[in-house]
């Protein structure tokens, strides 16, 4: 069916929060080490915006996919 239990969730939740947690930390902490120091904090606002731009972006894509895959299996009552 198209009901989801929290249980269903947890699991993938984890396994993303943990990634995130892994990537974005020292990612960032790489990249900003590759740029002089009088630029660090533009260059910290432009990761961050590319960060918020690729979240909505990519949140999007998602809405659109999952909404256009259940409204095929939903039936009016």
């Amino acid at each position: 069916g198209l009901a989801v239990t929290p249980w269903q969730m947890a699991l993938p939740l984890v396994v993303m929060g943990a990634g995130m947690g892994l990537i974005v930390a020292p990612l960032t902490d790489a990249i900003l080490s590759e740029v002089p120091r009088e630029h660090a904090g533009s260059a910290s606002g432009l990761i961050s915006t590319v960060q918020q731009m690729g979240n909505a972006l990519g949140l999007g894509l998602v809405s659109v996919v999952f909404f256009g895959t259940i409204s095929d299996h939903l039936r009016p009552e």
